[in-house]
């Protein structure tokens, strides 16, 4: 649920969390009960942690800038095929072969 703003006559501007549907309807001020009406507010993107942050900006970057791998060829060097190695700390999520 979104955290919407209200100003309340009598006690200033608070949050509360409320469903789209109602987002457009008055909150009663949880301190002295008064209907409130919504106000528009800035939206609270600073409100993510810094790993949260971090994992945004990785995300963006990975769908432009696909990882490079090297080729390596077999340990064995009779399969006669190439082997891509990536470093495990990169996506361990993707398949490589």
């Amino acid at each position: 649920m979104p955290i919407y703003e209200y100003h309340c006559p009598n006690c200033g501007v608070f949050s509360d969390l409320t469903v789209m549907q109602q987002a457009a309807k008055p909150a009663r001020c949880p301190s002295c009960g008064a209907l409130a009406p919504r106000v528009l507010s800035v939206p609270r993107l600073t409100t993510l942690s810094r790993a949260q942050k971090i994992a945004g900006d990785r995300n963006e970057k990975s769908a432009h800038e696909p990882t490079r791998v090297r080729r390596q060829t077999c340990a064995t060097g009779n399969c006669g095929h190439t082997h891509h190695r990536r470093s495990p700390a990169q996506r361990p999520w993707m398949l490589g072969h």
